[in-house]
């Protein structure tokens, strides 16, 4: 079982309780947020540590969460490369992160948000689907 982490669930809460987030959209940062933590913990992100935490307790993930600089996240990000991951996951993830930090800062938790020089990557612009010939022929037969 994953260590479980004091902030994390803070956070969790926070989005849930305060924000009212869904719990769907909950759920995902959360779960971007173990993704995180078991880099921290063993350089790897994987979605699941097999039941392993590789010794670190609760505390000292929170201390790896809080020491986190630029660098690291950017080693999370260029590990997470990787997986294949769609830019739209990608950027959720930074996202979760950067709303993860922030309000690590603004409560006091952590004095620096390393996600302050993190871009989030540009996306590609979707065309819209153009209306078939079908379609418009329905719309002009109507009344």
């Amino acid at each position: 079982m994953a260590v479980k982490c004091e902030s994390i669930e803070q956070f969790i809460n926070y989005l849930r309780f305060e924000r009212h987030f869904s719990p769907y959209t909950a759920r995902c940062y959360e779960a971007d947020l173990r993704q995180f933590c078991e880099f921290l913990q063993d350089g790897t992100a994987h979605g699941g540590n097999n039941g392993s935490n590789n010794g670190i307790d609760a505390a000292a993930l929170d201390a790896k969460i809080i020491a986190a600089d630029t660098m690291i996240v950017r080693s999370f990000l260029t590990h997470l490369d990787g997986f294949g991951y769609s830019p739209a996951t990608t950027a959720r993830k930074i996202a979760t992160l950067r709303s993860f930090y922030k309000w690590m800062v603004k409560h006091g938790k952590a004095q620096v948000n390393p996600m302050l020089l993190i871009r989030t990557p540009k996306q590609t612009k979707r065309l819209p689907k153009a209306i078939s010939v079908e379609d418009i022929e329905k719309l002009l037969s109507m009344p």
